[in-house]
């Protein structure tokens, strides 16, 4: 059994994030932040690489965020009892693909929580090649009956384990959420 490729050695922007945030696929159907609620940030890793690799950097990504969500929203509650991060990566890409490209409002039941909140989830995508990276950030609001409500969608060419970076981007994200309300 041959060695799984590893990710290639992680690159740093400094303070040359570059961020590209595009409105022509942004939804906002959101009436209020009230009963509003973080569930997790899910990262998609399209390289190939060794799995444990990959889900490493998914947990560690997802408990970054939801520090920096705690730093930033120390009142918004957080969903415990969610299985979102056991989700494979396909069915997190076919569940959000549609939102984000088809214009579909209704949420495939993969990304359903069960809760009397509104779910506030983070998908974070990251592809690198020829030591180009680009990282993608969609922030979505869920409502209670699997309507979308909200999407925000950005992206920047840096390395997702630039987490200085990828915390810039998710708190402008997050500000601009905040600040439309």
């Amino acid at each position: 059994m041959g060695n799984k490729p590893k990710l290639p050695r992680a690159t740093y922007c400094e303070d040359d994030i570059k961020l590209n945030d595009p409105d022509k696929n942004d939804f906002s159907n959101l009436l209020s932040l009230d009963d509003l609620a973080f569930s997790t940030a899910y990262t998609l890793i399209y390289n190939p690489t060794d799995s444990i690799q990959k889900d490493s950097l998914r947990f560690k990504i997802a408990h970054l965020t939801t520090d920096l969500i705690k730093q930033q929203w120390p009142d918004l509650p957080k969903i415990e009892n969610h299985n979102l991060l056991s989700k494979t990566y396909n069915q997190v890409m076919f569940a959000t693909s549609p939102l984000k490209f088809y214009n579909k409002r209704k949420v495939s039941s993969d990304l359903m929580v069960e809760s009397q909140f509104q779910n506030l989830f983070i998908e974070i995508i990251f592809f690198s090649k020829n030591q180009s990276n680009n990282t993608s950030v969609n922030i979505f609001v869920f409502d209670t009956k699997n309507n979308l409500r909200y999407l925000d969608q950005m992206n920047y060419s840096c390395d997702v384990r630039d987490f200085a970076s990828l915390e810039k981007v998710l708190s402008y994200g997050l500000q601009k959420l905040r600040t439309k309300f």
